[in-house]
C-alpha cells in the first residue's frame, strides 16, 4: 500500500511515493484494497483478504466436498449440471480470472487469463458457452468452453455491463445496465440482433435478474430498492406487466429452481432463502419465504447456485467465519519521510 502527496487545488502529486504497509488484503469483488481513512489520520486496513470457500453442501449446510479456497467471487453452475465456472483471485495481477470444473471429479481449470478482472459468469443454454464481464470499462464477451478460440466480445458500451441470465431457448441475454434490466436478442444462427433493449429502467435500481426456466421464458425475478430497500420481484416478460413481490425482509441474488416451482434467494443476513411459487391462468403468487438452508453465503456477487436436482447447494462461504485481521495506524501521514513530504 502507497502513498503520495496531493494537493487538491492544483490535481498535481508531489514528492515521492513511500509504503504505508507491505501488505493490504483485497476485497473478492472488485478487487479493491481493504482500507479506510479518516480526516484526523487515522487509518484501518485488512492486512490480508477474507479466505473464501467454493464447496458443494447438503441441504443440511453441511460441507459434502471442498472445491477451492482463496479470493473467489461468482460462480454458475451449467443447465446440464455437469459444469460449474467460478471467478478466483490472480494474486499476481490483482484481478480475477474464471475456472471451470467438472461436478463430478471438481478439478478447476483456468477458462481466461484476460487483462484484470474477469467475473460474473453465466452458462449459455448449450452448457458450453459462458457469458461474463471483463476490460475497461468492463464489458460483456462470451467464450466457448470446449473450443480453443479466444474470447469475443458481445457489446462495446461505455458504462458497465453485467450478464445476468441466458433464457433456454438461447434467444435473450439478461443485462444489467445504467441502473436498469436490459436484454440482448439473438438470431437463429447464434448472433446478436441490433443492440440491448430496455426491459426495467426508472429512477429505481434494478439488479440480479434471472429469466423462469421454461424455454420460452414467460417471466423475470430481479431485485429492486423500490420499497427503500432491495426486494424481491417478479414481473411478467417481455413486457414488465403483473408486479409480484416475493421477498419480505429484503433480498438480492435471486434464482429460479430447475423446474421454475422454487425462487431462490440471499437475505440481509446473507442467509439463503426461497419460496414456493406458481404462475397460472389468473397471475402469478408465491407462498411465504422461509429458510432453505442454515448456510451463510458471502455477499457482493451470486455466491451460490442449486443443483438441477435441488439436493445440494454450490456456494462460497468464508473460511473461519471470515475472520480477518484488521490493523489501526494512528496519524500516518507522520509516518512519510521526510523525501516524501
Amino acid at each position: 500500500m502507497e502513498a503520495q502527496a496531493f494537493d487538491p487545488a492544483s490535481a498535481t502529486l508531489s514528492g515521492n511515493s513511500w509504503t504505508v504497509s507491505a501488505q493490504v488484503g483485497l476485497t473478492y469483488f472488485p478487487s479493491r484494497m481493504n482500507f479506510s481513512t479518516s480526516s484526523n489520520g487515522l487509518l484501518m486496513l485488512m492486512t490480508q483478504g477474507a479466505r473464501e470457500r467454493l464447496a458443494w453442501f447438503d441441504l443440511e449446510g453441511k460441507i459434502q466436498a471442498t472445491l477451492a479456497e482463496g479470493r473467489l467471487g461468482g460462480l454458475a453452475l451449467s443447465p446440464d449440471g455437469r459444469r460449474g465456472v467460478f471467478a478466483r483471485g490472480n494474486e499476481a495481477t490483482s484481478g480475477m480470472d474464471l475456472w471451470t470444473f467438472d461436478t463430478g471429479p471438481g478439478v478447476a481449470t483456468r477458462l481466461t487469463s484476460l487483462p484484470g478482472t474477469s467475473n460474473t459468469p453465466i452458462w449459455g443454454p448449450d452448457s458450453r458457452t459462458v457469458a461474463f464481464r471483463s476490460g475497461s470499462p468492463l464489458n460483456i464477451f462470451l467464450k466457448d468452453v470446449d473450443a480453443n478460440t479466444p474470447e469475443r466480445r458481445l457489446y462495446s458500451a461505455p458504462g458497465v455491463q453485467t450478464p445476468l441470465d441466458w433464457s433456454r431457448n438461447g434467444r435473450h441475454l439478461l443485462i444489467a445496465y445504467r441502473r436498469g434490466l436490459w436484454y440482448a436478442t439473438f438470431g437463429p444462427d447464434g448472433s446478436v440482433v441490433g443492440e440491448p433493449r430496455v426491459y426495467l429502467q426508472d429512477q429505481f435500481n434494478y439488479a440480479f435478474g434471472q429469466f423462469s426456466p421454461e424455454p420460452d421464458p414467460r417471466h423475470v425475478v430481479y431485485s429492486s430498492d423500490e420499497s427503500g430497500r432491495y426486494e424481491i420481484y417478479v414481473r411478467e416478460f417481455p413486457q414488465p406487466r403483473a408486479k409480484v413481490r416475493i421477498s419480505r425482509d429484503g433480498g438480492t441474488f435471486p434464482a429460479w429452481s430447475a423446474d421454475g416451482r422454487e425462487i431462490f434467494w440471499i437475505s440481509p443476513e446473507r442467509m439463503l432463502m426461497s419460496a414456493a411459487v406458481r404462475a397460472t391462468g389468473d397471475g402469478f403468487t408465491a407462498d411465504a419465504p422461509r429458510k432453505a438452508v442454515e448456510l451463510v453465503i458471502n455477499p457482493g456477487n451470486r455466491n451460490y447456485a442449486v443443483s438441477p436436482d435441488g439436493r445440494r447447494i454450490l456456494a462460497i462461504t468464508s473460511v473461519d467465519g471470515g475472520r480477518t485481521p484488521v490493523e489501526i495506524i494512528l496519524n500516518w501521514p507522520a509516518l512519510a519521510p521526510a523525501e516524501a513530504r
